[in-house]
C-alpha cells in the first residue's frame, strides 16, 4: 500500500494472508530519519481544529490516531505501532506513481511463511519539465521479513520455527518501459493459465494524461525478474498497442475477469464522461467498439466489471451517481441508475467474493456498501435532491455507511479471500481496513424450518443436510419437516422466523398466506423442474404431454414468485433459471453446495491411503450415475485414445449408482461394457469391494456399480486423475470432491465446472466432441510431469476457500439477513385470493342465472315442470297439487 507522504509501505497487518491493492501514491523523496516511519498526518488548518474542539487531541503519550476524532497537534506527527503489524517495509522509487497494480505469481496461494515476495507494476509522474523521463515499473519486492519481536509469546515463536532469514533486509527490484506521458491510472490482466509452474502472459493497460492508453507484455519482463540471467528481448517494451479513442485525459481503467473473458476485455472511461470497450483479438490486436456509453454528466472516476456476468459493468462518476450497463444493450443506455450522494463518488470496488456487494467512496469522506440486489429500476421520480430528478435514477440505502475519514476516499478495495473486510485510503493520509459486517452485528439467532419432501440419498438431500448442521452451528434453531399434517398445529408450536424449501416451490404459496407478516421464505432452485419432465415422445402421446404439463410448468413459476429469496446452486442454473422464468430474472442469486469440512478434522494428507491392487496401476477415475445424460462413454474413447504403451500398467475405474429396478441404470451398464468390447478393451464389472480387488491385472475398464463411500474416499485417494463427462451439469459435486482430495479433474467445458474447476490450476475442460484433447490430457497426467504436482496442491486450497460446509452456511446466513431486511415483494395475498374466489362465485352464480332466464323465457313458464303447472291452475288446491305426481322438468 502506498501513504500520502509519497512512500512505498508494504505492510501486513494482523488480517490474513493475502495482499490488498489500495491506490494513493508512491513518492520518490527520501525521508529523513523523522519522516520514515510517518503514516499519516491531519493536515487540516489550524482555524479547522480549533472549530472542531470536541476533537480528540494526540498527546506525546501512546495513543492510538481514530480518523475523524483525533486530532494532531501543531508539531505533531504519526508513527506506527509495530505491534499492530506483522510486517513493515518502507521503500522508494525514483519518481512518484499515482497508481499500481499487484501481479499474481506462480509462488502458491495462501502463503504462510517468511520472507515473502510480491510482484506489481506503477506508473509514474515525473515533473512536468521532464515528462518524457515518465515510466511503467514492473517490480519485484523480496526479502520481505516478519517484524522482529523480542517479547513474543511461545506459540508465535513456535509459528515462526520454519520462517527463514526474519531480519533480512528488503530487496526492491525493478524492470522499466518508457512512457511519454504521466501515469494516471494502471491495471493488469493475466491470460489464463497454461502452466501453473510459470507467470501466465501479463498485459498492462495504462491511462496517460495525454489521453492514450498503452497497452503493454510485460511477461518478459516478469521472467527477467524471476529468472537470473534471462535476456530481455530488444522489442520487449515496444507497445502492443496504443488506442486515442479519448477526447480527453481518464482515470477509469479495467480489465474484465480472464474467467469471463479469455482473451481480455477492457473498459476506460475519460473527463468528458466517455466510456469505450475495447477487446483483444484472438490474433493478439485490440479492436474499440467506437461507440461510446454516454449517460454520466460528470468525468468518469471508476469502472468495474462485474465478476459473474460478462456483459455487465459499473461505472462511477463526479456527478455522484453510479450506474450499471450492459454491453448487449444498443441503445447504450444505462441499466440501473443510481444516486449515491452530492459530492463527486471517487471510487469502487465490485466484490468478487459476494458478487451482489459493491463499496463506493466519495469526495466527501463517506464510504458505504451496498447491495446490488435492491438496485432495482422503479416507477416514481425521487425528489430528494435536485440531482435525482429523473424517473428511472434510483436512491437505496446502503447496507453500510462509514463517515470516520474526513477527507475524500482516494481508494477502496474489497479483501480478495475475505468479503467481510475492505481497505480505504483516503486523502487524510491514513488507509484503515474495516469489517463491513461490523454494520449489521453479530448473526442473529433465528428459528429456521426446512421443507423437504422426502430425505432419500442423493444430492438434494446431501445439500439440505449440510446447510441445516451448518446454520445450528452458526446458532440458529433448526426444524427438519419431512411431511405434516394439513390440519396439523405442529407447524404454527414451531414458531418459525424463517422456510426453506427446495426441490418443488408448490407450498411456498400456501406458507406466504398462512404467515403473511413477519416470516420469510427462501426457496433453493436445484434446476428448473419442467426441465427435468420427459418430453421426448413425439405424435399424438406427445402433444398431449405437452398440453398436460402446461398448467403445472405455470404453477412452478407462479408458486416460486411467492418466495421472499431464490437462491440457485450455480451460475449455470442461475442463467437457465432466468430464461425459463423471465417474470422471475434477476431475482435469483448463487449458493453454492458444499463438501465435508475435513479440514476442520484433519488434513487431506491424514486420510486413510487405501491400497488398491498393490499400487501397480494408475487409476483414471470415473464417477457417475449409469445414466446415459452422463455420457460415461466419452471416458472409455478418451482412454481407447492412448496407445497401447501409455496404457500400460493403468486402469479405467468407472464406478457409480446403480440400481438393477432401474431399466435405464441396466440398459446403459450393458452399453458401455459392448462399447468397451468394440473398442477391444478387457473390461469387467464389479458389484463388491472384495470382487473389485480381486479383478486379473488384465483388466483395462473396471465397472464398479453402487460404491460404498468409504471405498469412494480410497478411489479418490488413490487416482491419478477423474473424468467428469456430464454436458451442461447443474453444479457437479464429484469434481469439487475430487479437488478436496488432491485429484486433478478433467471435465466437459459446460455448466457448472465452468465455475468449481479453474483451467490448469486445479484440473482441465475440454470439449466434449473432442476426443482428443480429453486423450491428451490424460496422456500428460500420467506422464506425472511438475506442473501435475502443482495442480494436485491447488485443488484442496480452492475447495477450503469456496467449498466448505462453513462457507455455504455463512453464504444462506447472508441470503436470510438481506431477506429480512429488504421490502417484500409483491404477491397475491390470502385475502386477494377470497377476493377472487368470491368474484369467480358471483361471475358462476351470474351465468346460471342467465341461463336459467334464458331456458325459461321472460315469463317464467317455459318449460315449466307439470307440477308447477299444478301449481299455478290450482294454486288453493293444495290437494290437487299434491296428486300431480313429480317429474323432471320437461
Amino acid at each position: 500500500m502506498e501513504n500520502d507522504e509519497g512512500l512505498f509501505v508494504l505492510t501486513r497487518m494482523r488480517l490474513n494472508d493475502n495482499w490488498f491493492r489500495v491506490d494513493a501514491d508512491i513518492r520518490s523523496r527520501t525521508p529523513s530519519e523523522d519522516e520514515v516511519i510517518e503514516a499519516g498526518v491531519d493536515g487540516r488548518p489550524d482555524a479547522e481544529r480549533e472549530a472542531n474542539p470536541d476533537a480528540m487531541d494526540v498527546d506525546s503519550n501512546n495513543q492510538t490516531f481514530i480518523p475523524g476524532r483525533s486530532v494532531l497537534q501543531p508539531g505533531q506527527m504519526l508513527t506506527p505501532d509495530p505491534s499492530t503489524y506483522e510486517m513493515l517495509h518502507v521503500m522508494s522509487t525514483t519518481w512518484p506513481c499515482l497508481s499500481f497494480d499487484i501481479v499474481r505469481d506462480n509462488l502458491g496461494e495462501d502463503r504462510k511463511s517468511y520472507p515473502r515476495t510480491v510482484y506489481a507494476v506503477a506508473g509514474t509522474q515525473a515533473e512536468s519539465a521532464r515528462s518524457k523521463d515518465n515510466e511503467l515499473y514492473v517490480l519485484k519486492l523480496s526479502s520481505l521479513s516478519k517484524m522482529d519481536r523480542g517479547n513474543q509469546t511461545d506459540s508465535e515463536s513456535d509459528d515462526d520455527s520454519d520462517d527463514e532469514d526474519v531480519s533480512s533486509d528488503p530487496i526492491l527490484e525493478s524492470k522499466s518501459i518508457p512512457l511519454s506521458s504521466t501515469t494516471n491510472r494502471i491495471r493488469s490482466f493475466q491470460l489464463p493459465r497454461t502452466d501453473p509452474s510459470a507467470i501466465p502472459t501479463t498485459l498492462t493497460a495504462t491511462s496517460l494524461e495525454s489521453g492514450e492508453i498503452v497497452i503493454h507484455d510485460v511477461t518478459p519482463h516478469l521472467h527477467s525478474l524471476s529468472t537470473p540471467g534471462f535476456i530481455l528481448p530488444s522489442n520487449a517494451s515496444k507497445p502492443l498497442s496504443t488506442l486515442r479513442m479519448h477526447g480527453a485525459e481518464g482515470y477509469a481503467l479495467d480489465w474484465a475477469s480472464s474467467t469471463l473473458w479469455p482473451h481480455g476485455r477492457l473498459l476506460s472511461g475519460d473527463n468528458n464522461g466517455h466510456i469505450y470497450m475495447t477487446q483483444r483479438t484472438e490474433g493478439g490486436g485490440f479492436a474499440t467498439d467506437q461507440r461510446p456509453f454516454i449517460q454520466h454528466t460528470g468525468s468518469i472516476e471508476e469502472l468495474q466489471w462485474s465478476p459473474t456476468e460478462k456483459t455487465v459493468f459499473a461505472s462511477a462518476s463526479s456527478d455522484g451517481t453510479v450506474k450499471v450497463w450492459d454491453t448487449r444493450s444498443k441503445s447504450r443506455k444505462a441499466a440501473v441508475d443510481v444516486h449515491i450522494g452530492n459530492s463527486d463518488v471517487n471510487v469502487m470496488s465490485w466484490s468478487h467474493q459476494t458478487s451482489h456487494l459493491l463499496a463506493t467512496g466519495c469526495d466527501d469522506g463517506q464510504w458505504a456498501v451496498w447491495d446490488l440486489r435492491q438496485w432495482r429500476p422503479q416507477s416514481g421520480p425521487n425528489k430528494d435532491t435536485p440531482q435525482a430528478q429523473s424517473s428511472s435514477q434510483l436512491r437505496p440505502t446502503p447496507v453500510a455507511s462509514f463517515n470516520f475519514h474526513k477527507k475524500p476516499i482516494t481508494s477502496i478495495e474489497w479483501h480478495p479471500t475475505d468479503d467481510s473486510v475492505v481497505g480505504v485510503a483516503s486523502a487524510d493520509g491514513t488507509v484503515t481496513f474495516s469489517a463491513a459486517e461490523a454494520a449489521s452485528g453479530d448473526i442473529k439467532p433465528r428459528r429456521i424450518v426446512f421443507f423437504h419432501p422426502d430425505l432419500g440419498i442423493g444430492g438434494a438431500e446431501r445439500l439440505i443436510i449440510d446447510a441445516a448442521v451448518g446454520l445450528q452451528q452458526l446458532g440458529h434453531k433448526i426444524h427438519l419437516v419431512l411431511a405434516i399434517g394439513f390440519f396439523s398445529d405442529e407447524l404454527f408450536g414451531l414458531r418459525p422466523d424463517v422456510f426453506i424449501v427446495d426441490q418443488l416451490p408448490a407450498c411456498v404459496p400456501l406458507l406466504r398466506w398462512l404467515y403473511p407478516k413477519r416470516q420469510r421464505t427462501l426457496f433453493y432452485c436445484h434446476f428448473p423442474d419442467q426441465l427435468l419432465a420427459d418430453r421426448k415422445d413425439g405424435g399424438a402421446i406427445g402433444i398431449v404431454k405437452s398440453l398436460y404439463r402446461i398448467p403445472f410448468d405455470g404453477f412452478e413459476g407462479w408458486s416460486m414468485g411467492a418466495s421472499d429469496k431464490i437462491v440457485v446452486n450455480s451460475n449455470f442454473t442461475k442463467s437457465v433459471a432466468n430464461k425459463t422464468f423471465p417474470s422471475l430474472s434477476g431475482q435469483f442469486d448463487v449458493v453454492y453446495p458444499c463438501v465435508g469440512d475435513i479440514y476442520e478434522q484433519s488434513s487431506p494428507t491424514d486420510a486413510q491411503q487405501g491400497t488398491l491392487w498393490g499400487e501397480n496401476f494408475q487409476v483414471l477415475l470415473s464417477i457417475n450415475r449409469f445414466e446415459r445424460k452422463k455420457d460415461v462413454g466419452l471416458a472409455i474413447k478418451a482412454y481407447k485414445g492412448l496407445s497401447d504403451q501409455q496404457r500400460r500398467r493403468t486402469r479405467l475405474v468407472i464406478a457409480g449408482g446403480y440400481d438393477n429396478r432401474v431399466a435405464e441404470n441396466v440398459e446403459y451398464h450393458r452399453e458401455l461394457e459392448h462399447l468397451a468390447e468394440q473398442l477391444g478393451l478387457v473390461a469387467a464389472t464389479a458389484k463388491t469391494v472384495p470382487s473389485a480387488l480381486g479383478i486379473p491385472d488384465t483388466v483395462q475398464v473396471l465397472f464398479l456399480l453402487s460404491v460404498p463411500g468409504s471405498f469412494k474416499t480410497t478411489l479418490l485417494n488413490n487416482a491419478s486423475l477423474l473424468l467428469y463427462t456430464p454436458t451442461n451439469e447443474h453444479f457437479g459435486i464429484v469434481p469439487v470432491e475430487a479437488m478436496q482430495h488432491g485429484l486433478p479433474v478433467l471435465a466437459a467445458n459446460t455448466g457448472g465446472p465452468l465455475e468449481t474447476i479453474v483451467e490448469g490450476e486445479t484440473g482441465w475442460r475440454r470439449s466434449v466432441d473432442n476426443v482428443e484433447e480429453w486423450t491428451q490430457v490424460i496422456n500428460e497426467v500420467l506422464q506425472d510431469k511438475p506442473a501435475i504436482k502443482s495442480v494436485r496442491q491447488a485443488g484442496p486450497k480452492r475447495v477450503k476457500k469456496n467449498f466448505t460446509r462453513t462457507i455455504m452456511a455463512k453464504k444462506f446466513d447472508k441470503e436470510i439477513a438481506s431477506m429480512i431486511q429488504s421490502k417484500r415483494s409483491k404477491f397475491i395475498e390470502a385475502r386477494d385470493l377470497f377476493m377472487g374466489l368470491a368474484l369467480v362465485a358471483v361471475f358462476i352464480a351470474a351465468l346460471i342465472t342467465t341461463i336459467m332466464n334464458h331456458r325459461f323465457g321472460p315469463n317464467g313458464k317455459r318449460g315449466m315442470s307439470r307440477f308447477t303447472k299444478a301449481r299455478r291452475k290450482h294454486p288453493n288446491r293444495d290437494e290437487s297439487a299434491q296428486q300431480v305426481p313429480f317429474c323432471g322438468a320437461a
